[in-house]
């Protein structure tokens, strides 16, 4: 069998299909015919939305794939080396709604060539890089929130250098500063998870996990809810020197927006296709949640 996973979401797992057996054929032929196609999988900008497709060979087309040379598990179309290969890959589906499906097709024309050299090693040590610290209150229905930092804003080992770990936690266990290989979900711990995506719904999900609209006294932990309407979700932390921080789904965590900017604030940074910066969207919790 072959899985296609389109990698897009930052909260919710990505959409994932399973190839026939003439689709499966005619994308070996593809990757034959062109292997530049093809790059590890752990090698991936931290970005919110379309981060190309992640491909899973298992059973007889393992090993046919491995016969040829051919990682069993690779990432397609976050380069812009032959872009008819993902194109024609988005059209192996019809798991996708029109929107998403437009918003995809709009991106594969602008993937950028500069990300054709990105590799694992760049992306983490670009979070290394620092500015004069700055400590600016907190502002959450007019209240200054005490905070005490968890993690640095530029150290991301705990959740980056792992390659399994990062695969298999997102934003909200970032958030959460609680690392459980589940791609943590609003609501899942409190047995009732959010049903739709909407600054309310995913917002009281979050409540009843345990966190408060109220700032904690001591040991807060300060984190930062924003919709992509209809499509997923996505937290922001505060870390260290008033800088916020996050993790894009499987990406690495950093503490940059999507234009390569430090975070001073979630509200005004570039959040893409996540443009909903939800009024009530601050939450806190003492030491953090142990989200599920």
């Amino acid at each position: 069998m072959i899985h296609v996973e389109l990698d897009i979401f930052s909260g919710t797992p990505n959409p994932r299909w399973q190839l026939s057996a003439k689709d499966a054929q005619t994308l070996f032929d593809r990757i034959i015919a062109s292997r530049t196609l093809i790059r590890p999988v752990s090698i991936v900008e931290s970005k919110l939305g379309y981060r190309g497709f992640i491909i899973t060979a298992s059973g007889t087309n393992a090993e046919k794939f491995q016969g040829a040379g051919i990682p069993p598990v690779f990432r397609v179309g976050d380069t812009s080396n032959n872009l008819q290969t993902p194109t024609w890959l988005l059209d192996t589906t019809h798991l996708l709604d029109a929107d998403l499906y437009d918003y995809v097709q709009d991106e594969q024309r602008h993937v950028s060539d500069e990300t054709a050299n990105m590799s694992e090693d760049a992306v983490l040590e670009e979070t290394d890089r620092e500015i004069a610290p700055s400590h600016p209150a907190i502002t959450g229905y007019g209240m200054n929130c005490v905070s005490n930092w968890f993690t640095s804003s530029t150290n991301f080992d705990f959740w980056n250098a792992d390659t399994y770990h990062r695969l298999n936690n997102n934003c909200y266990n970032y958030a959460a500063n609680y690392r459980t290989d589940t791609f943590a979900q609003p609501g899942r711990r409190s047995g009732q998870t959010f049903t739709s995506f909407s600054c309310s719904n995913v917002g009281s999900a979050v409540l009843r996990d345990g966190w408060s609209n109220s700032c904690r006294t001591s040991n807060n932990l300060s984190i930062y809810l924003v919709i992509w309407p209809g499509q997923d979700f996505h937290f922001y932390r505060l870390c260290s020197n008033g800088r916020w921080c996050h993790k894009p789904g499987q990406t690495p965590a950093t503490n940059r927006d999507q234009s390569g900017n430090y975070i001073s604030d979630p509200r005004t940074c570039n959040r893409g296709n996540y443009t909903d910066a939800c009024s009530s969207g601050y939450y806190y919790a003492t030491n953090g949640i142990a989200v599920s």
